[in-house]
């Protein structure tokens, strides 16, 4: 009974270790844009179902869309702040990327990051309008510039600058958010 056991443990490890490398979400990925899609796949919604959305608070609007948001996510009105949200409409087999906005930043035309690299050489990242195609592009260039570690500052009302992400969390939830729909619409 005692080989049976530890062949059981050593079973179980082995494949909790596959599954946590398996399942870990991907960094330092070069992003090809070539590859921007909003399609889904079967297997791609099946995983992220089974086993991202746990994750996520969601619900649904209208048109049987479902919205995924992250809990660690800039959630105070009076923060100038931004996040996102994943916007599944598996019907259809599609996801879009869904640039969300706290109130302090509602009356703003276009919304403005700047992006400092090492060398302190910044660089303007902005959504003046908004679309499917353009909340992707945009969204995606934050996520190039964390993984390059820029410094991310949001340009506010009254052309003040405040930093984009107030906290490690929330910047981790908006890291995560992306890489799980790049995994959901296989851009990874």
């Amino acid at each position: 009974m005692s080989n049976y056991t530890a062949w059981l443990a050593k079973s179980a490890y082995c494949i909790s270790l596959f599954l946590c490398i398996g399942c870990k979400i991907d960094r330092n990925r070069e992003i090809d844009r070539e590859k921007f899609t909003f399609k889904t796949g079967d297997d791609t919604e099946l995983f992220f179902k089974n086993v991202r959305q746990v994750y996520y608070n969601n619900s649904v609007m209208p048109g049987n869309r479902e919205v995924f948001r992250h809990p660690d996510r800039c959630t105070t009105p009076q923060s100038p702040c931004l996040s996102l949200a994943i916007v599944g409409n598996f019907d259809l087999n599609e996801a879009y990327i869904l640039i969300e906005t706290t109130d302090a930043l509602a009356a703003l035309d276009s919304l403005v990051i700047t992006a400092t690299d090492s060398l302190q050489q910044p660089h303007s990242i902005v959504l003046a309008e908004r679309g499917k195609d353009l909340m992707l592009e945009f969204a995606t260039q934050i996520y190039e510039s964390m993984e390059q570690q820029q410094q991310l500052m949001l340009k506010a009302n009254g052309g003040d600058t405040v930093p984009l992400f107030k906290s490690d969390d929330e910047r981790e939830a908006f890291r995560v958010t992306l890489a799980d729909y790049f995994r959901l619409t296989r851009i990874f």
